[in-house]
């Protein structure tokens, strides 16, 4: 399917926000098959456009994203492409959106907390 694309995943995108005014469940579908099957760079794309589109996705998606690409990823990409990319999605939580584009930022700033705390303490401390 990407090979087809020919690296225009930007337009081919747009494109699905646009089926998913009409057809939200078919392009939900795809855009998944698009993430699952593409790199980082097109991972990242998918994952903004989700967030940010109003008939693509949910929470729960967003959830299932972020999981998948944080299995999918290295350390070093994560510190150095992911986390950033992540906080530069979530430096957009005060601009005015639509409620559930809201709700998925707060899906994704929920994660990435979790995420942190997770991650941040070793765990071969056992608390005292």
């Amino acid at each position: 399917m990407l090979n087809t694309l020919n690296g225009k995943i930007l337009p081919y995108l747009y494109g699905l926000q646009k089926v998913a005014l009409f057809r939200p469940r078919e392009a939900t579908h795809l855009i998944q098959k698009v993430f699952d099957k593409g790199d980082l760079n097109t991972r990242l794309a998918v994952f903004r456009t989700i967030i940010f589109s109003n008939n693509l996705g949910d929470g729960k998606q967003v959830g299932d994203l972020f999981v998948k690409l944080m299995a999918a990823t290295t350390l070093e990409e994560r510190k150095e492409i992911v986390e950033p990319f992540f906080k530069n999605l979530l430096s957009q939580l005060h601009i005015p959106h639509s409620k559930a584009n809201r709700g998925k930022l707060s899906w994704l700033n929920a994660l990435c907390h979790g995420w942190k705390q997770e991650f941040s303490t070793p765990r071969d401390q056992v608390p005292s």
